[in-house]
């Protein structure tokens, strides 16, 4: 089965500020590229990697770049690894949402409400799809190899909701934190192993650093 590492991207303003950002190309913070420096090593420790895909936007492909600058290894983009389409809430935070719009914010909150079209941005369901064909598609052509994808918040709570079997749409269950390090066996059809989830201890150094 491919071995695949699911990386957040590093922490963004948009981030910290709790701002709707998806297809918006934010860059990382300074916080932000310490942390890409971080789980660069922690991939370099454990090694092995063949492949390194990412999200063409520049927080993922920083962060990827990163990466591949320890392991000798050079980014491919993916264009379906990208962050859901947040359309005209593109800014806002979830708190705005829930005072300008609250019959939108209430289908928002629906998670059994698949086909929720963010205004002018993508439903649920055509996000939660066009990841997991991506995903396929990597485990697919990868059946035997070692292999990282960084990504976005939520295309990772969707990849992991979705080979989980459980409710696709409560993403708020598999959130993982920026840098964070995924890890799954997965032979891109039904067999699924999730060996680690929201790894953060190599971050640890590089967040006293931010505190001080």
């Amino acid at each position: 089965m491919a071995e695949i590492f699911l990386v957040r991207h590093g922490q963004t303003a948009s981030n910290v500020d709790f701002l709707l950002h998806g297809r918006t190309d934010v860059p990382l913070t300074t916080l932000g590229a310490a942390q890409a420096a971080a789980v660069a090593d922690r991939l370099a420790d454990i090694g092995g990697f063949a492949t390194l895909y990412s999200s063409p936007l520049q927080r993922a492909a920083h962060t990827a770049r990163a990466i591949g600058q320890r392991l000798d290894l050079s980014p491919v983009l993916v264009d379906a690894l990208s962050e859901l389409d947040f359309g005209e809430f593109e800014g806002l935070t979830l708190r705005a949402i829930e005072l300008q719009f609250p019959e939108l914010f209430a289908r928002i909150l629906d998670a059994n409400d698949h086909d929720f079209r963010f205004p002018h941005g993508e439903t649920r369901r055509e996000f939660n799809q066009r990841v997991r064909r991506a995903f396929d598609e990597i485990a697919a052509r990868h059946p035997s190899d070692r292999l990282i994808v960084v990504a976005h918040g939520g295309v990772i709570a969707s990849t992991i909701a979705q080979l989980t079997g459980g409710e696709i749409n409560d993403w708020s269950r598999w959130l993982v934190h920026n840098c964070s390090i995924t890890q799954v066996s997965w032979n891109g059809v039904g067999e699924f192993t999730l060996h680690c989830w929201n790894e953060v201890d190599h971050l640890e150094a590089v967040m006293m650093l931010d505190r001080d």
